[in-house]
């Protein structure tokens, strides 16, 4: 229940912002919103956190992610915490990440990656570390 007061009380701040509303309609994915909103509602260190949110966006439960799911959760993440005035990355910063993991995953099978073998490799990488120590260059309303 407290989850579902977080998703209330968070998710019309959310729409509001027409950037995470991909459809026009007023509404946003749930599962995105709450990858989103993941590092706030768990404690622990960065990697942590990116496993939860893996997790809450693996609905099925298989422990795989695709390059594009990997984005859309970092995406996510990110677009939270530029939301709540931290200084965040950019897209192709991002992209440049998911990219990099992939290249190197020795376990790929479909078009997707065991996450929880790449988590340290995520966690320790330096647009990670950029994020997660709050250097990024990035801030919500400031176009830069």
């Amino acid at each position: 229940t407290r989850y579902i007061k977080i998703l209330l009380i968070l998710q019309p701040q959310w729409v509001s912002l027409h950037r995470f509303d991909k459809t026009g309609d007023d509404r946003v994915n749930n599962i995105l919103f709450l990858v989103g909103i993941s590092p706030l509602a768990s404690a622990g260190d960065i990697t942590t956190k990116i496993k939860l949110a893996f997790e809450i966006f693996d609905v099925d439960e298989t422990g795989r992610i695709s390059a594009d799911g990997m984005l859309a959760a970092l995406r996510s993440i990110n677009a939270t915490a530029s939301y709540f005035g931290d200084a965040v990355v950019t897209s192709q910063q991002l992209e440049s990440l998911v990219i990099e993991i992939f290249k190197s995953a020795k376990n790929t099978k479909n078009g997707t990656i065991k996450y929880e073998d790449q988590l340290m490799n995520i966690a320790s990488h330096p647009i990670t570390v950029e994020f997660a120590s709050g250097l990024g260059s990035v801030r919500y309303g400031t176009g830069h």
